[in-house]
Parts: C-alpha cells; sequence; structure tokens
C-alpha cells in the first residue's frame, strides 16, 4: 500500500513516518524542502519537492495530484493545515485516492475558532 504524506517538515509526519513504515507501507513525502526531518529516517521512503503550500497553493495541490496519479497513491494522509485545503477539495481527491476528512463548511469562519 502506497501511502502519501502532504508534508515532511514536522514532528508530526516524523512520528506518523515512524509509526507506519514498519507495517511494510510504501511511504512517499511531498515537502519543498529537500532536507525535510522525514527524509533522514532508516525506512525507504521516496520523495518528491514540490511548491510551498503557504506561497503557491495551487501550484502545491497541482503536485499532490500529479504525484497521487504518477504512484498511484493508495491514501493521502493530510497533516496540519494542509487537511483545510484537502477538505474543500474533498469530492475531487476521493476520485483518485483514499482520503478521510470532513468536508468543508463555508459557513465557519475557519480563523476565528
Amino acid at each position: 500500500m502506497k501511502l502519501l504524506f502532504c508534508e515532511g517538515s514536522s514532528l508530526s509526519a516524523r512520528e506518523t513516518l515512524s509509526a507506519l513504515a514498519p507495517l511494510n507501507y510504501e511511504i512517499i513525502i511531498c515537502d519543498p524542502n529537500p532536507l525535510c526531518i522525514c527524509r533522514f529516517t532508516q525506512f525507504k521512503i521516496k520523495y518528491y519537492r514540490c511548491p510551498s503550500i503557504n506561497s503557491d497553493i495551487d501550484g502545491y495541490y497541482e503536485k499532490i495530484v500529479e504525484i497521487i496519479k504518477a504512484e498511484k497513491v493508495d491514501v493521502l494522509v493530510p497533516v496540519h493545515e494542509h487537511a483545510l485545503l484537502f477538505s474543500k477539495k474533498l469530492n475531487e481527491l476521493k476520485k483518485i485516492t483514499h482520503i478521510e476528512l470532513p468536508e468543508f463548511i463555508p459557513e465557519i469562519n475557519w480563523f476565528s475558532v
């Protein structure tokens, strides 16, 4: 099974990688930083460089979709603020991979919660 981590720079992503990689999942990391923490692991991973979600959200999303299709990713693993973007694109993403998130609700002011 192939898992795509949508970022590899956070400690949360690194801890998730450490929990899942020993289970023989194929791990793919997408991150703008080629020196992201998830690349320094004893486990075999595949790395893709992508645009930063903060400076090029459309380019970032396009790269994620490109990787999902090229690698035939089974599960997209959202980490942190990436989940907000993916919740907005949930119907589109569910057509090409598995992802579990609640749908985006535009009536909620997400930045005041």
